[in-house]
């Protein structure tokens, strides 16, 4: 592709994405505003930003690199299970539009959301087996995309298999879009994205 004849946003591109930001920082151009590129691509919304560091571009972020999904949301004895899966559905080097593995993502929760209210946080590979952990609500070092406190899954995914990751909390939360982030290998990186996450409003139950 021309990129000198294409500059504008509105002509911006699927799967050439990553090469459009390798262009501009070879080019070394700056002030280049922030922007954030949209295309159907196979029927399938990809959202990318390329992010600028001192005038130049370092690295493209793709929003929609991994699919994540509101598995189930279940009342389990008085608590209620939350259950995501993520997969990387174009899995790869990095190069040509592929996707890294998924090193680990997060959730943040509203300001109204109590901590408290968690009761336990897991992650299984087959959603049958789950590995608990000790949840905590704090910033991730590992990555600059979103560094507010958040729920981190330090867990990834593997090729194009589904991971799943569960939480549980003592009330019935709505659900909301949610801001999250994800951190993968260098090619791919950070980002940040919404899914199907947790409110933190309660749900009202409906009169009988």
């Amino acid at each position: 592709m021309n990129y000198e004849n294409n500059f504008s946003p509105t002509s911006a591109f699927c799967n050439d994405s990553f090469n459009y930001c390798s262009w501009l920082s070879e080019k070394q151009i700056k002030r280049v505003t922030c922007s954030a590129f949209y295309r159907n691509c196979n029927d399938r919304i990809i959202r990318s930003f390329c992010f600028i560091f001192t005038g130049i571009i370092t690295f493209c972020c793709n929003s929609g690199a991994y699919t994540v999904t509101l598995e189930s949301r279940n009342n389990i004895n008085g608590n209620w299970e939350w259950i995501w899966s993520v997969q990387n559905s174009n899995p790869g080097n990095g190069n040509n539009g592929t996707v890294q593995d998924l090193s680990h993502w997060g959730m943040q929760f509203g300001s109204c959301f109590n901590w408290s209210s968690v009761v336990s946080a897991a992650f299984s590979a087959d959603g049958i087996t789950w590995v608990l952990f000790s949840p905590v609500y704090a910033s991730d070092p590992s990555q600059s995309c979103m560094t507010v406190p958040v729920l981190k899954f330090d867990f990834g995914t593997t090729g194009s298999a589904k991971s799943y990751y569960k939480l549980v909390v003592n009330q019935n939360f709505v659900i909301e879009q949610t801001p999250a982030y994800y951190k993968s290998g260098s090619s791919t990186g950070c980002c940040t994205f919404s899914f199907s996450g947790i409110g933190c409003s309660l749900e009202v139950d409906e009169p009988r």
